[in-house]
């Protein structure tokens, strides 16, 4: 359960990162 829960929060992560990333 761990495992999922961690690949989800690097789903959300990528984005938010190339986000930050561009700000």
């Amino acid at each position: 359960m761990v495992l999922m829960i961690e690949r989800q929060l690097a789903s959300l992560h990528h984005p938010l990162l190339l986000l930050l990333q561009m700000l």
